[in-house]
């Protein structure tokens, strides 16, 4: 589905299903122009396996009900489906760059996230804020990947005009805020700090792997980062702590 622009007010419900039995359905919606702004509901049926947002200016989910009963994922990516299905997928069409990392290319607040299947969110930078996750009754992921392998996708120092690798600073790729989450969270990251802050809670594991520095806990209030499963954290960065941090399982901290 080609959109021109793809919003939903909070009155208003989208739903996409799959009838007369059909099933295993992937629905990809590309959205051409502006951020998508999601205030509403989003539902999907059994049939549809796996839902696409694909938006390259942008996603931002305030306030909103997304439930799925397969995966789904949200993109910056620019993305396209063949004849037999086949989804693939364009880095370099990402539009929403943020070189001073201070403004967010995906956010999410406020918001609640009920899925059947993964859930994935790929895109420069995302700040998550206060809104929870159930991903298969959790036993399922919830991935927030800001790197892909390519130079576009590094945060940049301001002024850069998209070139400049050698005048880096860190800056912010992942930031959660007192999220909680019902599954495993996997954070994939490239040289922005990856930082959680007001404490959370994560009913699963964490794993985060990052060419950058991970601060778990960054704002120190008093609240606790609540994580019942194991803690695997490997970062490369000048900076890598733990404070008011709960952990359940087995915690690993590497950083290079």
């Amino acid at each position: 589905v080609n959109w021109n622009t793809l919003n939903v007010n909070s009155n208003e419900t989208l739903n996409f299903n799959a009838n007369d039995g059909v099933s295993g359905i992937t629905v990809l919606n590309t959205v051409n122009q502006g951020m998508s702004k999601i205030y509403g509901n989003i539902n999907t049926n059994a049939g549809v396996k796996q839902l696409i947002i694909s938006n390259p200016n942008g996603v931002l989910f305030d306030g909103a009900k997304f439930t799925t009963a397969g995966d789904a994922m949200i993109t910056a990516q620019g993305a396209a489906m063949n004849a037999n299905g086949t989804v693939t997928y364009d880095p370099s069409a990402t539009r929403a760059f943020t070189p001073n990392g201070q403004d967010y290319v995906i956010t999410v607040k406020n918001s609640d996230f009920q899925v059947g299947g993964d859930l994935n969110f790929v895109a420069p930078t995302m700040n998550v804020v206060q809104s929870a996750f159930n991903v298969k009754k959790g036993n399922g992921d919830v991935r927030f990947t800001t790197t892909n392998g390519q130079d576009y996708f590094v945060t940049q120092a301001s002024g850069c005009n998209g070139n400049c690798k050698d005048t880096y600073t860190e800056t912010q790729a992942m930031r959660m805020e007192a999220v909680k989450v019902d599954g495993n969270v996997v954070i994939t990251s490239n040289k922005g700090i990856v930082k959680t802050v007001t404490g959370g809670e994560i009913n699963g594991n964490l794993n985060i792997n990052s060419d950058g520095s991970v601060a778990l806990n960054y704002v120190d209030n008093g609240k606790i980062l609540n994580v019942k499963g194991d803690v695997d954290v490997k970062g490369n960065g000048v900076l890598m702590y733990a404070r008011n941090t709960k952990v359940g399982g087995d915690l690993n901290m590497e950083n290079g």
